[in-house]
């Protein structure tokens, strides 16, 4: 087994294989075409060196021998741990680029993939979609590219089995997301279910106590906890409070025996709590007042704090000493500086205009 280096292809290399596909798609459908010749033709510096290698010859099954149904096509995917692992050096970022994957597709995987997505004849699409996802497509290529979606099922799997806490392996994970697509399409899809503990969690309810779910099931699952908080938030919970949630979103849904899109399909449902604590007089009073249950008041979930990074030091001292008094987490969250923004003119988001009301000189004195 040699080590081979990857590379991207250049963008004009990248442009010219997506404009040929169009008017010569059967080209790749050709187990045996030598894209190298192809392009060496028309573009001598077509490629451009990664930081990734590939352990080659990649242990791949040909995946015809699953069958020729569209379900069992998927389960080509049980091979994506052996694919993710005989790539070396990769990064979630670097999965990211079309032109890299483009580039495995066509170079290593092409046989490979002429047998997944069989086609009597291929057209422009097919291969476009499967061969050369790339920005002009509405769909990311953790979706759609060849290479680039077996890459990203197996890093999915192995982050889920990894916060699972030994729960299950990743060969587990990856069986559940072969069988049924729409269980990775759906954790991919919601950043929300992409936070490691609570993907783990998801997994480990359609394990174990939701078998039944449905693909739609899943898909109003992932909508639920994703109405429930943002990444951010449901990340910093515990393992217990997330088990509550996924596993309510499960029963609520194997119990239903129709799925309502409106907000009656919430009735009855257990409430996420979150108070907005500013750490001042009001909030700090209602944040014990919460705690020890006084007024009927009910402990939340979380408190959230928007830190705007120009407070004064007393407000951090008295914060830190208000967590100490807390059952439940303080989350502090920020956008950045809003000195330094104030004084460069711009909000949060960079634009210039200003999210505070002041009273600004023109250089000629005059108010403005």
């Amino acid at each position: 087994m040699d080590r081979r280096q990857l590379y991207r292809l250049t963008d004009e290399a990248f442009v010219w294989l997506r404009s040929n596909a169009e008017k010569h798609a059967e080209r790749y459908g050709d187990p045996g075409a030598d894209f190298g010749a192809l392009l060496g033709g028309q573009f001598p510096q077509y490629l451009e060196p990664v930081v990734a290698t590939l352990d080659w010859p990649l242990d791949l099954k040909d995946p015809s021998e699953y069958g020729a149904s569209y379900k069992k096509r998927h389960l080509s995917d049980v091979q994506a741990l052996a694919f993710h692992g005989a790539l070396v050096g990769m990064t979630p970022r670097l999965a990211s680029d079309p032109q890299l994957w483009a580039y495995v597709n066509i170079f290593y995987l092409n046989e490979y993939g002429a047998s997944r997505w069989p086609a009597e004849s291929y057209s422009a699409d097919h291969v476009l979609l499967h061969w050369l996802t790339g920005p002009a497509d509405s769909k990311p290529v953790w979706n759609t590219s060849t290479a680039g979606r077996m890459w990203w099922v197996a890093h999915t799997a192995t982050k889920a089995a990894d916060a699972s806490g030994g729960a299950f392996t990743a060969q587990q994970a990856l069986d559940v997301f072969s069988q049924t697509p729409e269980y990775y399409h759906r954790t991919m899809e919601y950043e929300v279910l992409r936070a490691p503990v609570l993907m783990s969690e998801c997994v480990r309810a359609l394990m174990a106590e939701a078998r039944g779910i449905t693909r739609d099931g899943y898909r109003e699952m992932a909508m639920d906890l994703n109405r429930r908080g943002g990444p951010r938030l449901l990340d910093s919970l515990g393992r217990l409070q997330l088990r509550g949630l996924v596993q309510g979103s499960a029963d609520r849904l194997m119990s239903r025996k129709e799925f309502v899109s409106d907000r009656r399909r919430l009735r009855g449902a257990r409430k996420f709590k979150v108070l907005s604590l500013g750490a001042g007089a009001q909030s700090t009073v209602l944040a014990l007042m919460a705690e020890e249950g006084w007024g009927g008041l009910e402990k939340p979930d979380v408190a959230i704090f928007a830190d705007t990074q120009w407070e004064p030091p007393s407000v951090y001292e008295h914060l830190d000493w208000l967590e100490k008094k807390l059952s439940y987490k303080v989350v502090r969250v920020t956008a950045g500086n809003i000195k330094e923004n104030l004084l460069r003119g711009t909000n949060s988001d960079g634009d210039r205009f200003l999210d505070v009301p002041v009273f600004v000189r023109n250089p000629d004195g005059t108010k403005s």
